[in-house]
């Protein structure tokens, strides 16, 4: 005699009611998923948010870059007034007197000087050599190089005026304030007329 098993006396509609369940499972899952998901709209609303954060960082990462340049640029330009000032003293009240010259050492020799290019003099820099031993060229912004560097009053050498550049600003004569005594002006230069030229005739 065979032995009755366990689900000989299910029906076939119990036997497929494990397999109807899982069906029935899966379908509502599907639905629970598309229900959870985003919409386009949604989507489109999420990048447009992080394209608009990203415009903000990258704003204010060129702000720092630009202000961090500026900085630099100022330090240099009142290294060059101390050197100035060293050599004054030691030499009877008088400033180095070499004409229209460069500050710093250029690869082509040449900077602005306001309206016209100037030739650099090695006489300035070995007669600031004692006082300033490096002697860097001033940042180049908007394709012009600067700083520059001359006598006012001709021979008599008491007085003197530098030009520098500083990278925007648009003019701002702020950004030209070195805290030295002495008359400070700036004008706008570049394309745009977006950056600064820094002009200092001392008192």
């Amino acid at each position: 005699m065979f032995r009755k098993t366990p689900s000989a006396g299910f029906t076939w509609l119990e036997r497929l009611k494990p397999f109807i369940f899982v069906k029935k499972c899966n379908t509502e899952s599907v639905k629970a998923n598309r229900l959870s998901g985003f919409t386009l709209m949604e989507l489109l609303v999420v990048i447009a948010i992080i394209g608009i954060l990203a415009t903000i960082v990258m704003v204010s990462l060129s702000d720092v870059r630009s202000k961090g340049k500026n900085s630099s640029q100022i330090q240099q330009v009142k290294e060059y007034q101390k050197a100035l000032e060293l050599y004054r003293a030691f030499n009877n009240s008088q400033y180095p007197n070499m004409g229209n010259t460069c500050l710093g050492d250029y690869d082509d020799d040449l900077c602005w000087n306001g309206g016209n290019v100037t030739e650099r003099s090695g006489l300035l820099m070995t007669a600031l050599q004692t006082y300033m031993k490096v002697q860097p060229p001033l940042k180049t912004f908007g394709g012009i190089e600067g700083g520059y560097y001359s006598i006012i009053g001709g021979t008599n050498a008491s007085r003197y005026t530098i030009r520098w550049m500083m990278e925007g600003g648009g003019g701002d004569v702020a950004l030209c304030n070195i805290g030295s005594e002495g008359i400070i002006s700036a004008v706008a230069f570049g394309a745009g007329n977006a950056h600064t030229a820094c002009k200092y005739d001392s008192k």
